[in-house]
């Protein structure tokens, strides 16, 4: 299979590289044929990104401006690569701005893969004019939010909810008898982390 993996920042590089384990698990008896975009925890697991995903990595407008050239650029980069080489999927996650111009530009060329994202953009806080942006150019959104399908399936676009796949690593942890004490926090206090 030939897989097309696009994180944009940290925390969606961390995700990418659970993924890329699980799909590695899954799928040990077919070769993965793998390029995309990541970080360091990608890298791992065996990605040889693109192009430094650092190039990419924005937050807020004033980070944009500086670097909007090379973002654009990127942006064409990443289009062209995966129309040359036709993946048979492609995974964006997050970074809802950058994916989904590339996505739009290969659909505009006429890319007819599979295009899903994973991290569903925060419509229920910011209003729905990104849903119907995703159903235009993708297949599948999977959600990390066990309400967040409903903002996208009112017309009839796949929307599923997976969990976050990081979740597990906490599922077992035991914080230290000791916290309290060392930290200096009562045992009637209440502790948020």
């Amino acid at each position: 299979m030939k897989l097309f993996i696009s994180s944009a920042e940290p925390s969606g590089d961390i995700i990418a590289a659970e993924v890329l384990a699980s799909l590695k698990y899954h799928l040990h008896e077919h070769p993965l044929h793998l390029s995309g975009i990541g970080g360091s925890y990608s890298e791992k697991q065996g990605l040889n990104s693109l192009f430094p995903m650092s190039d990419i990595t924005v937050h807020g407008f004033t980070e944009v401006l500086p670097k909007i050239w090379q973002i654009l650029k990127r942006i064409r980069q990443t289009a062209d690569y995966i129309i040359d080489n036709n993946p048979d999927l492609v995974i964006t996650i997050d970074a809802f701005d950058f994916h989904i111009r590339v996505a739009r530009i290969l659909r505009k060329k006429g890319f007819t893969g599979k295009l899903i994202h994973l991290v569903a953009p925060a419509v229920w806080a910011w209003g729905g004019g990104r849903a119907g942006k995703l159903m235009q150019y993708y297949n599948t959104l999977y959600c990390l939010l066990p309400f967040e399908p409903q903002y996208f399936q009112k017309d009839g676009f796949k929307s599923l909810y997976v969990g976050n796949p990081v979740l597990h690593r906490f599922t077992n942890y035991q914080p230290e008898d000791n916290f309290r004490k060392k930290y200096g926090i009562s045992e009637e206090a209440f502790v948020l982390t």
